[in-house]
């Protein structure tokens, strides 16, 4: 996490994340070999996001940028059958801009555009490497009711991230066989307008 003003109204910020899961499920009932099943997954993540923005004034504008590099590499064996493997990767990109209007002392306006693309590989299937790429726009209204609450009403296109473990191939712990993945898979689209009252956002930071 790094900040530094670089004039007096605009700020750049940089912030990475790097994060690695090591995961092993394995069983052989009674020593039988048949029945046994073993599953090896390592998942890693890497993630850079930079922003410059601009703070003071009635407009605040804000730019930025996300890079990402996903991947989840999966060993799985059931009974005598050899031992499979499949790798789901994701290289994705985010540019975005996003602007705040304030209104009055109590209202404000905030408004933004966002483009995301993102490669996808399995390696181990017969699937295509795919390119997939989203338009995301925001709007808000936002009313300060008091300090301590405000009404919102919201409208935004959301991408969630592609579900790494529906892609990949596995295998079935119960019944010891192999599950072929969707390697189709895109991520979840969601295009949503609501109204967030102080009594809603509480329940949303609850969720």
């Amino acid at each position: 996490d790094w900040t530094r003003a670089i004039s007096a109204d605009w700020t750049a910020k940089l912030v990475g994340l790097a994060r690695r899961q090591d995961e092993r499920f394995s069983e052989i009932e009674n020593d039988d070999r048949l029945a046994a099943f073993d599953q090896h997954e390592v998942l890693t993540e890497w993630v850079a996001r930079g922003t410059l923005q601009r703070g003071g004034g009635k407009l605040t504008p804000e730019i930025g940028g996300e890079i990402a590099w996903n991947q989840l590499d999966r060993r799985f064996a059931a009974g005598l059958s050899p031992q499979e493997r499949q790798q789901v990767s994701e290289v994705r990109s985010d540019l975005f801009a996003n602007v705040t209007a304030t209104v009055s002392r109590r209202t404000r306006l905030e408004a933004g555009i966002g483009y995301e693309r993102s490669r996808i590989q399995v390696k181990g299937a017969t699937a295509p490497t795919r390119t997939l790429s989203f338009w995301k726009p925001s709007a808000a209204f936002v009313w300060e009711v008091r300090s301590t609450s405000q009404v919102r009403l919201d409208a935004r296109r959301s991408v969630s991230q592609l579900d790494f473990d529906a892609v990949a191939a596995s295998g079935d712990l119960i019944n010891n066989r192999p599950i072929s993945g969707n390697v189709e898979l895109k991520p979840e689209v969601v295009d949503k307008v609501e109204e967030l009252t102080p009594a809603a956002l509480v329940e949303k930071v609850l969720e």
